[in-house]
């Protein structure tokens, strides 16, 4: 997933520390599930109950905590890490900020964290097609996800490249790599 926020923070044009930055949260997104309570819920084949859900969603905020307990990594990965669930409308989640107030690498790693999930497979669903995954997001455009960055996505063969890079990694994950 750090790959893909990397590529399309390079296709927007940010500066290579921002691309950085941006590779960075990608890659710690998620660092707040490190917690085993984590792990039964993400592995459920059924609906998530109303409990599991509230759990879920403090992983945002565990991640930027731990961070921040960390003195190599600057603020702005922090953020990135924190405001990933946040939503351009502003129903997102831990703080409900919307558009431009989340912070650029959140917007990305928003995206990217969606594509890949909807390109993989879950214990609850098969992989979506890469036409699919266009049209949700295209969908979403400006509700879920930034407008601008969705049409830096769909404009090029990023989608093409996240999907084979996916699939590369699941077939590593088969044999054990």
């Amino acid at each position: 997933m750090s790959r893909l926020a990397r590529l399309i923070a390079e296709e927007m044009g940010c500066s290579l520390k921002q691309v950085e930055i941006i590779e960075t949260a990608g890659l710690l997104h998620d660092i707040g599930k490190i917690d085993s309570i984590y792990a039964e819920i993400i592995q459920k084949r059924g609906i998530l109950t109303e409990e599991e859900h509230r759990v879920i969603r403090t992983h945002a905020v565990k991640g930027a905590e731990l961070l921040q307990t960390l003195t190599s990594f600057p603020d702005e990965v922090i953020r990135g890490v924190r405001h990933h669930h946040e939503r351009y409308d502003g129903k997102g989640y831990p703080d409900g900020l919307k558009g431009k107030e989340i912070p650029i690498a959140s917007r990305v790693i928003m995206l990217c964290d969606s594509i890949d999930a909807m390109l993989s497979d879950r214990p609850y669903r098969p992989a979506m097609t890469v036409e699919q995954v266009a049209e949700e997001i295209r969908r979403c455009a400006g509700t879920q996800f930034d407008p601008d960055i969705v049409a830096i996505v769909l404009r090029g063969e990023t989608l093409e490249k996240a999907a084979a890079q996916i699939r590369e990694e699941s077939a590593l994950d088969l044999v054990g790599a």
